[in-house]
């Protein structure tokens, strides 16, 4: 129904109040908002994290020129419980513009034709192909991440991360490498294609609209810290029912490109480093399995096709 508000349709006044009434009819239903995320499984952890993260963002966000600076429990607790589940912060984050994705191909196709939102705040053309572009250059990549996991755990340390060279190439093992390294090179060049594809279909008029909704807390942007100078507070998150206590989250930028796991993966295997800290701190805002797997290529001691 969120398209209904941008559309006029609504006032952002009447959202709020039919939001904090569903979700007190759900807290309800579950026994207490904190039960809310309680014996989820993992697909239904991260499409309760799609649909939390849009109400969310949207009753932070939809009023022009100002912005809730408290989150009420019924809607705050169970973002928390849901995030904290999946080992990530309660802020509209990458995946779950990944996660909001079907694709009329199946979730493998990586073309942004076929590719479509099952939620959005504006249900404009713009909205979904900002998305779907984002979403179609990670599926051409993605499938080459159990590949570089094969050279980073099984091959490379044959050769690399030790005493220095002295072992003799195995034909197999530079042929493995080779292939993977002109198989990102052809991948590669078709996310640029795709990428080249953004301003078909997106207004840049659509954009500024939409994307006041993907800010996260008090974040690095201007537009962040001036609507939430000390943060967003998450109301009695935590604790028990007798002592409940409010957390105040800043620092927390919303969703960007460097959250996605595929781009870290990949300076790590090439061996590619960057003076600059920001990738390294987006990786606090993936989901923990995903961090996990970035993390299998960061560890110590490093291993690269550069080193190799």
């Amino acid at each position: 129904a969120l398209p209904r508000f941008y559309n006029g349709q609504e006032s952002p006044q009447q959202y709020k109040r039919t939001l904090l009434a569903a979700a007190d009819a759900i807290a309800t239903r579950a026994g207490g908002p904190e039960r809310v995320a309680a014996n989820m499984t993992e697909p239904q952890l991260q499409r309760a994290f799609v649909v939390l993260s849009f109400l969310v963002h949207y009753y932070v966000w939809c009023e022009d020129g100002a912005a809730e600076q408290v989150l009420p429990r019924t809607i705050a607790t169970p973002y928390w419980h849901v995030a904290k589940a999946l080992g990530c912060e309660p802020v509209y984050t990458d995946a779950v513009i990944m996660w909001n994705m079907v694709g009329a191909g199946g979730d493998s196709t990586a073309d942004p034709d076929l590719i479509h939102l099952e939620f959005s705040w504006t249900q404009t053309e713009s909205e979904r192909w900002f998305s779907v572009i984002q979403g179609a250059v990670l599926r051409l990549l993605d499938p080459l991440m159990g590949r570089a996991l094969l050279l980073r755990e099984e091959i490379l340390p044959q050769y690399t991360g030790g005493e220095g060279p002295g072992t003799a190439v195995d034909p197999a093992h530079a042929q493995a490498a080779a292939d993977f390294c002109d198989d990102l090179a052809s991948r590669l060049d078709d996310a640029r294609l795709v990428m080249g594809r953004m301003f078909e279909r997106l207004d840049p008029h659509d954009f500024l609209v939409f994307r006041r909704y993907f800010e996260g807390w008090q974040s690095s942007s201007e537009f962040s810290r001036s609507h939430l100078p000390t943060g967003l507070t998450f109301s009695g998150v935590e604790g028990t029912a007798d002592a409940l206590t409010s957390v105040v989250l800043g620092g927390i930028p919303g969703a960007n490109a460097g959250q996605q796991g595929s781009w870290h993966v990949l300076d790590a295997i090439l061996g590619l480093t960057h003076e600059e800290p920001f990738l390294r701190e987006q990786r606090r805002l993936m989901p923990a399995s995903q961090r996990r797997f970035v993390e299998r290529f960061t560890a110590e001691p490093a291993v690269s096709l550069r080193a190799f």
